[in-house]
C-alpha cells in the first residue's frame, strides 16, 4: 500500500484519504479471525482493502506526476518522495520484527529471521502483511518507464509508448503465472489507477452531476455492505480477475471529486485521521493485536475485544504521529539536500574572465 501525504494539502483529495483509512480498517478486521479467533465478516475483506490500496497508489502517482515532465529534476524528486515515504517505517518495523522474533519470541507473527531478513530489508519479503510491499515498490520503478514513454508520445515520438503498452498487455495476460509478490501479478490495479489519476484533471471538467456521483457512491457503499454480510462474494481467483480491479477503479473514481454529501461526511476528522494513520495501521496492527491476544484479553470476545482493537489502532496512531511522520520527513529532507549538492556539483561553473592589465600603455 502507498502512504498518504505525498503532496501538498491543497491538492489532497480528502475523500480518497478517508477511503484509504476504511481500506486499512478492512485489513485489520480481516486479521481478527486468524489472530484472535474473532469473525466479523467475510474472509476476504482484507484483500478488498489491499485492492483499493493498489489502485489508489497508481492513482496518486498518475495524479501527481503524469502532468509533469519526465526529466531528471522531476524523476529524482519522485524517487525521493516515494522512498522517503515508505522506507523509514517499513525498515524500522522489519528490524524490530527481526530482533523480537530471533531474540525474544519465536512465535511472533512477523517471522523474520536470519533465513529471510535480507529479502525483507530489500523490499522483497512475503511474511504476513509484508507481501504487498514488493509489488508496490516494483511498480514505483515501472511507473518511471510509463511516465517517460507518455511524455515522449506527447512530443510526437510514440514508439516508446507503443512498446510499453504492448509489454503491459503481455504482462497482464500472464498475471496469474507469476508469484503474488511480483508487480506483474497486480499490474492491472496499478495501471488502471495511474490512468485514472492521469486523466483526473480532465475528468473533473466532464459535466458529471453531483447527484449522479452521490448515487454511484451509495451503490458502491451498499455493495460493500452486502459483501460484509456475505451476500455477494469475490470471484474464486479474485486477484487475477479483472472485475475486482474495475470495481476498485470505480471506487477511486467515485470518491475523487470532494463534492457530494458523502464526500463531505468523509472529510470529518475521524475519517481523515484513519487515512493519515493508514500505513502505520497496515504495518503494525498485527503485532499489536498479538500482544493483546497473548495477554488473554481477547479470548472472550465482546466489549473487551472491541476495546483491544481500538487500543491497537490507537497504538498505530501514536506510531504514525511520533515515529513514522518524523522519520519520513527527516529522510526526505536529507535526500533532497543530498540531491541539491549533486545538482550543484554537476552544474557548469561560470568562470569569471581574467582581466590582464595592458602593459603597453604608460
Amino acid at each position: 500500500m502507498t502512504p498518504n501525504n505525498t503532496h501538498p494539502p491543497s491538492s489532497q483529495i480528502l475523500s480518497l484519504n478517508a477511503v484509504r483509512g476504511i481500506a486499512a480498517f478492512l485489513v485489520v478486521v480481516s486479521h481478527l479471525p486468524e489472530q484472535a479467533g474473532l469473525h466479523f465478516g467475510p474472509i476476504h475483506e482484507g484483500s478488498l482493502g489491499v485492492m483499493v490500496f493498489f489502485t489508489l497508489s497508481g492513482f496518486l502517482m498518475g495524479y501527481l506526476y503524469l502532468t509533469k515532465p519526465a526529466n531528471w529534476h522531476e524523476v529524482s524528486r519522485y524517487a525521493i518522495a516515494r522512498f522517503s515515504r515508505i522506507a523509514p517505517p517499513y525498515v524500522m518495523v522489519v528490524l524490530a520484527s527481526f530482533l523480537i522474533y530471533t531474540l525474544i519470541d519465536p512465535k511472533f507473527p512477523y517471522a523474520i529471521g536470519t533465513h529471510n531478513f535480507l529479502r525483507h530489508i530489500l523490499f522483497s519479503g512475503n511474511v504476513s502483511v509484508f507481501w504487498s510491499i514488493p509489488p508496490e515498490v516494483q511498480f514505483y520503478a515501472l511507473f518511471i518507464g510509463f511516465w517517460w514513454a507518455l511524455k515522449r508520445a506527447q512530443s510526437g515520438r510514440t514508439l516508446a509508448l507503443v512498446v510499453v503498452m504492448v509489454l503491459a498487455v503481455a504482462a497482464i495476460c500472464v498475471r496469474d503465472k507469476v508469484p503474488g509478490t511480483f508487480a506483474i501479478s497486480k499490474l492491472h490495479y496499478f495501471l488502471l489507477g495511474s490512468m485514472l489519476g492521469g486523466l483526473h484533471h480532465w475528468l473533473r471538467t466532464v459535466p458529471i452531476s453531483t447527484r449522479a456521483l452521490t448515487v454511484l457512491q451509495v451503490l458502491l457503499l451498499g455493495a460493500l455492505g452486502l459483501f460484509m454480510l456475505e451476500v455477494i462474494h469475490l470471484p474464486e481467483k479474485y486477484w487475477h480477475d479483472l472485475a475486482p480491479a474495475l470495481i476498485a477503479g470505480l471506487v477511486v473514481f467515485a470518491f475523487s471529486h470532494d463534492r457530494t454529501p458523502i464526500d463531505m461526511a468523509f472529510m470529518a476528522k475521524p475519517f481523515q485521521w484513519l487515512g493519515d494513520w493508514s500505513f502505520s495501521i497496515y504495518l503494525i496492527h498485527v503485532p499489536l493485536i498479538y500482544v493483546f491476544v497473548k495477554a488473554g484479553w481477547m479470548k472472550e470476545g465482546g466489549l473487551l475485544a472491541v476495546l483491544c482493537v481500538a487500543a491497537a489502532i490507537a497504538g498505530c496512531a501514536l506510531f504514525s504521529i511520533f515515529i513514522e511522520r518524523p522519520a519520513c520527513a527527516a529522510t526526505k529532507r536529507g535526500l533532497n539536500a543530498w540531491l541539491k549538492r549533486i545538482e550543484a556539483a554537476a552544474r557548469p561553473r561560470l568562470v569569471a574572465p581574467q582581466i590582464t592589465p595592458d602593459r603597453t600603455r604608460p
